[in-house]
């Protein structure tokens, strides 16, 4: 019963092209560089590359969801699965459901950003300096190997396997949609949900905008959890140090054969494994500068 995340990422893809097209010709005469050919050629191949892996991968992930299910903690109604059988959806378990997922994916997402080697991963995603529809499809693709552990509690409260990964699956599409520049505010949606003006500062280098929104479809994670800025200066896009190439191989290694040469310049094998946890820019010499410290050292100039 793997076919609910498999499914709507088929069906999904023809949808993308089309959005991507339209956008193209919408944006083409006032922004004729924000598609550019190699970059969304990159974008591409890595997102076909992560919906193969992420396809190999789910049937596994399903089978560990399954296991967990085994010993939930409570017994809920399926919800999503029952749209196949004919069964009720029952709501409060969905709303639950909806809620729960979103909040896995704010703390994966946070957590992808302030831990080295899941940055190491989800680098990918932000190392674009255009932003549209097809950096959307910039998706890391060991994300779709390393990301499941972080749902892992949703079996154990009791929510179906399948019912977990249709909505992972359904919270992947919705942020598709946040990767574009055509909309500004969506006041008042922007007080509840994730939108393209909230995403375009999670994807900025703007100090201010550093390790923001991280919301998935709601905001309220970030709002609660004291990670939310608004969008008030024009964002630049990319990661602090470009790696200045499209060529998809190298974008996927980027970080990795950096992180590799900081861990073997540690003498002590604590530091080598702290480079795998601490946040990216953290150093075992005190020489690095991580997100908090420069905004400490803005804060103090």
């Amino acid at each position: 019963m793997s076919w609910e995340l498999e499914r709507i990422t088929l069906w999904a893809i023809p949808i993308f092209v089309i959005a991507m097209l339209l956008e193209w010709l919408a944006v083409r005469r006032e922004q004729p560089r924000n598609y550019r050919a190699a970059d969304t050629r990159a974008n591409l191949i890595l997102g076909f590359s992560f919906v193969f892996l992420q396809i190999l991968a789910a049937t596994t992930i399903f089978a560990i969801f399954s296991f967990l299910y085994q010993y939930r903690i409570f017994t809920l109604p399926q919800t999503w699965s029952n749209l196949v059988t004919g069964g009720p959806l029952h709501i409060p378990t969905l709303l639950a459901l909806v809620l729960l997922e979103d909040l896995c994916f704010y703390i994966f997402h946070r957590v992808s950003h302030t831990s080295r080697f899941y940055w190491a991963i989800h680098e990918n995603h932000h190392s674009s300096e255009h932003y549209n529809f097809s950096v959307a499809l910039r998706q890391p693709p060991l994300e779709a190997l390393t990301a499941w552990i972080f749902w892992l509690p949703l079996p154990l409260l009791g929510f179906a396997p399948q019912d977990i990964m249709f909505q992972m699956a359904i919270n992947l599409f919705y942020q598709f949609w946040m990767h574009t520049k055509l909309t500004r505010s969506l006041s008042p949606l922007d007080y509840l949900f994730n939108t393209p003006s909230h995403h375009r500062v999670h994807h900025a280098t703007n100090l201010s905008y550093l390790d923001k929104n991280y919301a998935g479809t709601f905001i309220i994670w970030d709002r609660l959890f004291a990670s939310f800025t608004p969008e008030t200066e024009p964002a630049r896009y990319g990661i602090l140090h470009p790696i200045g190439t499209n060529n998809p191989f190298r974008i996927f290694l980027h970080d990795f054969k950096q992180l590799k040469q900081d861990m073997r310049s540690a003498p002590r094998l604590i530091d080598k494994l702290a480079y795998l946890i601490k946040p990216p820019g953290w150093r075992h010499d005190g020489t690095g500068m991580t997100v908090a410290d420069m905004l400490a050292q803005e804060k103090n100039s």
